[in-house]
């Protein structure tokens, strides 16, 4: 359990920190409609960069912290039973697997995500901006 909060306390630091930097970013009030459309933009290309790369930030970190905390339990188990090995493989494969298989489908929910809600809006952003400059 312990080994868990690693990856889920630097996903929330991550988030945290990233949060923060874009607050800083935000245009005010008072800026003009081309400032504030520039602004939304940049932040739209944030979020399309994150969800192209959740599987370095959140995937990863998650299934190897989980994959390393049942194979150290195995290992447990097996130094006080008298299973065989081939116990432990027959249940760490379909663990990994399963680890293996959440991955690839969170990762293309997300690239899903990007195709469906960010780029249409991307696009009319661009679209936008491009008007009020010509």
């Amino acid at each position: 359990m312990l080994l868990m909060m690693l990856p889920v306390g630097g996903f929330t630091v991550f988030t945290i920190v990233d949060r923060l930097q874009h607050l800083k970013r935000r245009s005010r009030h008072d800026s003009s409609v081309k400032v504030c459309l520039e602004s939304i933009l940049a932040e739209i290309n944030h979020r399309i960069w994150l969800c192209r790369n959740v599987v370095w930030w959140l995937i990863l970190p998650v299934v190897f912290v989980a994959d390393a905390g049942f194979r150290c339990y195995l290992a447990w188990g097996l130094r006080t039973a008298t299973a065989a090995p081939i116990d432990a493989a027959g249940t760490i494969v379909p663990a990994l697997v399963e680890s293996g298989v959440t991955g690839v489908i969170v990762y293309y929910l997300f690239r899903w995500l990007i195709q469906k809600s960010f780029q249409p809006r991307k696009q009319e952003l661009e679209t936008l901006l491009r008007n009020l400059d010509g």
